[in-house]
């Protein structure tokens, strides 16, 4: 399951900042999570050798999970607690110091869903690995991660009273600092991958403590369905080596209805900043009314030597019922959990905060999605059935490029990759830097789901590269292909913005290397930017276009199961892989895959996507 996090305090309560002397510190009454991990980092001072602080409160047992003294004698300390949220109830938490007057406190509170809470408390913290020292960059080094979706977390003390910067593709909880007795507690997460560094920089050479940790993901096996509401509960045996797969119908707010049989064909796909695909075929031997728009379609898949976890959920959007034979079938095909975005527009008009913005990339992306659905924000129409409750939003990093876009009434998504959504990731990649967003499951029980908008920066997934190589002569890739395509080029753009005729603002965006590749090679091209009403958003489109038109390379293969380059295993959808073919060697990210299974056999198809110079 993948883990999720979530700020309790957001720099107030029940965070806790204080630069008063006592004993023990405070917050007022707060209401915490029913279910889950509550995470809390504490940072003191004190004149004297630090004492371990206690925590207490809520109707919950907090459990210290370790603490590190800094370089200056160990009277700043740092130290991280954790606690099972079940049972919780309202009311002050207390950090306690057993008498001993501290010089200030900070605590920062955070939560945890995903988390695997079976082996208690202690258990879900892998590792917590701690260091100190005195200069501008405070650095943990974890071990390498004991499961793939596992998740680091980290906190930070500096003695010095100034902001502190996260770790690049990292999301800052909390920067808590206090105007005496100098102290700055920063806590950051990532949700995206695992690394096994950790840091935080501070502008001033001076002393530090951190405390990073690997959080343990739950791994959910879904439950057998009763008699009663199983459409079929066969489950396929493949040969030796193969997969094992469950196929779950839900209702819209994912209450299980029935585990399908697999049949003898079915298909889903995953894709990078787009819509994945399902569609399956089986016999028609169940209740009709059980099929209705939006029902779900979970996809379980476990890798033969591997665990069940969840590959993707699709939305029910096309149902045909035939006769094949003497056999009645039903096939069921839908798109995935991406296409909540197709669903909606920004509806606003062109020179309002919601459809003309200029701010980071990933941080624009949740904007728009948080006022087109999280929270309704729109001038016209009113907000309505807008809001989509079950939809949470992912903390802004602000790693992304800045960019300038207007996009009144603009669809998020489409089908086609086009859209809103689509649009900012090209300015982003033109910008240099790649910006990556998807719906996620991110609570599923079997009797709910629960969905969060996410980017990721760089890659989707984690950097397999130094280990993961297709390679034909290796054996692990058949079928490779390599293609060169200029046949589409455009490298001369002129962006046309606002006005008539002469008055028209008309910027011209080009890539000299490109046009000048031959004396035949200047390939134009226009841009209708109509509705950007700012200079560097008429350049902004006309980028996009340039970026649109580079001459590509594409490159497929069906990758093969073998021993280090196991799908599901050693590699996944959106990792970056190491790909050699005709002497050509380069790394990707892996942009779709699609698993087919035909006659209990499966096929694994890794879309690979290349846009640029070809060299």
């Amino acid at each position: 399951m993948t883990i999720a996090f979530a700020n309790l305090g957001v720099s107030a309560n029940p965070d806790i900042n204080s630069a008063t002397d006592a004993t023990s510190y405070a917050n007022s009454s707060w209401t915490p999570p029913t279910s889950g991990l509550i995470i809390v980092y504490v940072a003191a001072r004190r004149a004297a050798a630090l004492d371990t602080p206690t925590i207490s409160g809520n109707g919950i047992t907090w459990t210290q999970i370790g603490v590190t003294l800094d370089a200056s004698g160990a009277n700043h300390g740092l130290s991280l607690f954790g606690a099972n949220a079940t049972g919780s109830a309202a009311g002050v938490t207390t950090v306690d110091f057993g008498g001993n007057t501290q010089l200030g406190c900070c605590v920062s509170f955070f939560h945890a869903t995903g988390v695997d809470l079976t082996g208690g408390v202690a258990a879900a913290f892998v590792q917590n690995p701690r260091a100190i020292g005195s200069s501008t960059t405070g650095s943990v080094t974890l071990a390498a991660v004991s499961a793939a979706d596992n998740r680091p977390i980290s906190g930070w003390y500096h003695v010095t009273n100034e902001a502190v910067t996260p770790r690049a593709n990292w999301t800052e909880l909390d920067d808590l600092a206090g105007a005496t007795h100098n102290r700055v507690l920063e806590t950051q997460y990532r949700d995206d991958a695992f690394e096994t560094t950790a840091t935080a920089t501070w502008a001033t050479s001076d002393n530090w403590g951190g405390i990073a940790a690997e959080l343990k993901a739950e791994v959910v096996v879904p439950p057998t369905p009763s008699s009663s509401t199983a459409i079929h509960s066969i489950r396929p045996v493949f040969r030796g080596g193969e997969p094992s797969y469950e196929i779950w119908l839900t209702t819209d707010i994912g209450v299980r209805i029935a585990q399908l049989t697999t049949g003898t064909t079915f298909q889903g796909s995953k894709v990078v900043n787009g819509i994945g695909w399902f569609g399956m075929s089986m016999p028609l031997s169940f209740d009709i009314n059980l099929i209705k728009p939006d029902r779900m379609i979970q996809l379980w898949r476990q890798p033969s030597g591997g665990a069940m976890s969840l590959w993707n959920v699709y939305l029910l959007r096309k149902w045909v019922f035939s006769t094949q034979g003497s056999q009645e079938v039903v096939t069921l095909e839908g798109p995935d959990k991406n296409d909540f975005l197709r669903r909606r527009i920004v509806a606003a008009f062109a020179a309002s905060a919601q459809a003309a913005k200029t701010d980071f990339a990933d941080d624009m992306m949740k904007e728009v999605v948080t006022q087109s659905i999280a929270d309704g924000v729109a001038p016209t129409p009113t907000a309505g059935t807008r809001i989509w409750s079950n939809l949470s939003i992912q903390a802004d990093a602000s790693v992304g490029p800045t960019i300038t876009k207007s996009f009144p009434f603009d669809k998020l998504l489409s089908g086609s990759g086009s859209g809103v959504l689509s649009v900012l990731a090209d300015a982003a990649r033109e910008a240099g830097t790649e910006v990556f967003f998807s719906i996620e499951p991110n609570v599923v029980t079997g009797s709910s789901i629960s969905f969060q908008f996410r980017t990721t920066i760089n890659q989707p997934g984690q950097d397999v590269t130094s280990r993961v190589v297709f390679d034909q002569q290796r054996g692990n890739m058949r079928e490779p292909s390599l293609e060169y395509d200029y046949s589409e080029e455009e490298n001369y753009i002129y962006s046309a913005g606002q006005g008539e005729e002469t008055a028209r603002n008309i910027q011209q965006v080009y890539d000299t290397e490109r046009y000048s590749a031959s004396i035949w090679n200047r390939c134009e091209g226009f841009a209708d930017a109509r509705n950007q009403t700012a200079d560097n958003g008429v350049r902004e489109a006309g980028r996009a276009q340039l970026e649109e038109g580079r001459p590509r390379i594409r490159a497929s293969a069906v990758p093969v199961d073998t021993a280090g380059t196991r799908f599901g295993i050693d590699w996944n959808f959106g990792d970056k892989v190491r790909w050699r073919y005709k002497n050509v060697e380069f790394d990707t990210i892996i942009r779709a895959v699609t698993i087919s299974v035909e006659n209990k056999r499966e096929t694994i198809q890794a879309r690979l996507d290349f846009e640029g110079l070809v060299t």
